[in-house]
């Protein structure tokens, strides 16, 4: 089943939405490779959402910011319209949707 997670045999029925700041769900240090399953970025892309923390520090940092004062694991993160529909970019730019 790992072997059918990373060729992506789960991307359709698995969609796991991450908000880019967050070091639980996007990855601590670095950004995760990918998880089970089609992967969308709420907001930027993870580079540009992380580029103000630097270091061992700025990863301490996102950390906390994650879990406590801008609580980047929380549900007001996540907005979607009437239709259940959010302004969505995939993690990799050969598969953004529009």
């Amino acid at each position: 089943m790992a072997a059918q997670a990373r060729s992506g045999d789960f991307d359709g029925p698995i969609i796991n939405y991450v908000n880019s700041k967050d070091a639980i769900g996007a990855g601590p240090f670095e950004e995760y490779e990918r998880h089970v399953g089609a992967t969308y970025y709420l907001g930027e892309d993870f580079e540009t959402a992380n580029g103000k923390y630097d270091g061992m520090r700025g990863c301490i940092a996102r950390f906390i910011d994650s879990i406590s004062s801008d609580n980047y694991r929380s549900m007001k993160h996540y907005k979607f319209n009437a239709d259940g529909s959010y302004r969505l970019r995939r993690r990799r730019p050969e598969n953004c949707i529009a």
